[in-house]
């Protein structure tokens, strides 16, 4: 199983931080989106991490770089799209790196979810896609 992170987002809202950096490398405590979301995915029986960007990609790799050590037990990968191709254009264009079972996280949550779970119900109920959906009481800015 792998995990894949579609990372594209250029975080145009949050740009008065971000500063130029990609939305997920937005700082959340002592670490980023990116980190917080590969410290969770390493509590899971997940090996493998593939991060799709465009936008800021040599940022994000450079991250990759300084935090790879902290999660020996992680492959992490980065696949750069030649052009912003949105969730499936991201999907379609990094196909040869995808594994055949993989759950796509977007690069902008902040989750805390139980991933061997998710996965394994999806097994279970022998379904090809599980969409995983929160509730939210603002949906006019979520």
């Amino acid at each position: 199983m792998q995990a894949v992170i579609l990372a594209g987002g250029k975080g145009t809202r949050l740009q008065k931080i971000l500063k130029g950096k990609p939305k997920c490398l937005a700082p959340i405590g002592e670490s980023t989106i990116l980190e917080h979301q590969i410290k969770e995915i390493s509590k899971s029986k997940i090996k493998n991490v593939l991060i799709i960007c465009c936008y800021g990609y040599k940022q994000v790799d450079e991250y990759i770089n300084q935090i790879k050590d902290k999660y020996p037990k992680i492959n992490i990968s980065l696949f750069v799209e030649d052009y912003p191709g949105g969730t499936g254009g991201a999907l379609y264009a990094s196909y040869d790196s995808l594994s055949e079972d993989f759950i796509l996280i977007m690069g902008d949550l902040f989750i805390s979810l139980n991933l061997d779970k998710i996965y394994d119900f999806t097994r279970k109920i022998n379904s090809d896609a599980l969409l995983v959906c929160k509730y939210t009481d603002h949906p006019e800015d979520s």
